[in-house]
């Protein structure tokens, strides 16, 4: 970990392949896949080097599909999605990770993340404007809600689905009880700025471009407090683009 999170690759690369080493000694699989996709290739991915972490996702791939491990298998396709998204190849991510949650779902493995993934899925419909499919996996993931992070998230999916099909009256509707959420749950806190893209995009799409410039100034607040420069940037482009 120490590592990992000083950035220093070749030790990275050395301690990954000790752990992988001691993990199929000792026969735990968790930590050969755990160290292998979470350590070394969520570096290359963290660092730009998206074509090495799927040389080594695919390699990584290859040994869980003869070991027939389906918890690594998993991760592979996780992490393969991962990459692929950022690629922007967007249909080989909806793949990646449909074939994960099918594996999980199969298998009936560990759903502890089963919902996140499913967000993935969602926004990558959304993104090559499969709406329908969207909206399928949507109600299918109602099943998995089990706490308000994940009611809170739903709320903004359903926001986003009927925003992009013209139903806004009930886009406003999910975005106000997504915002109930966030008002009475403290730990939703750092969810802030998904609330507020959202709720940016709905504005927008409806023209009301005063409440536009109120919530991105609220966004450029947040992204500052939260240190994320690239959004701050993002924000302050776009606040721009509305003034001029």
């Amino acid at each position: 970990d120490h590592y990992y999170f000083t950035g220093q690759e070749d030790s990275i690369i050395a301690w990954v392949g000790r752990v992988k080493k001691f993990a199929k000694e000792t026969r735990q699989p968790q930590y050969y896949y755990f160290s292998w996709g979470k350590r070394l290739i969520l570096f290359y991915i963290k660092n730009g080097k998206y074509n090495t972490a799927l040389y080594e996702a695919q390699n990584m791939l290859k040994e869980a599909q003869l070991e027939d491990d389906k918890e690594g298998l998993v991760s592979c396709y996780d992490c393969i999605g991962d990459i692929y998204t950022l690629k922007g190849f967007r249909q080989q991510a909806i793949d990646a990770k449909l074939k994960a949650i099918e594996i999980i779902e199969t298998y009936n493995l560990n759903a502890y993340n089963l919902h996140n993934k499913y967000i993935t899925v969602v926004q990558q419909y959304n993104e090559t404007g499969q709406l329908e499919k969207a909206i399928e996996v949507i109600k299918k993931m109602e099943k998995l809600v089990q706490n308000n992070q994940q009611a809170f998230e739903q709320k903004l999916l359903y926001a986003t689905y009927y925003r992009k099909t013209g139903q806004l009256e009930k886009a406003q509707e999910s975005l106000e009880e997504a915002e109930e959420l966030f008002k009475h749950d403290k730990r939703l806190a750092n969810r802030k700025k998904f609330l507020l893209t959202a709720k940016e995009n709905y504005y927008r799409q409806t023209h009301q471009y005063q409440k536009t410039l109120q919530i991105l100034e609220e966004k450029e607040k947040v992204a500052d407090e939260m240190g994320e420069a690239l959004l701050g940037r993002e924000t302050r482009m776009l606040k721009g683009k509305i003034y001029y």
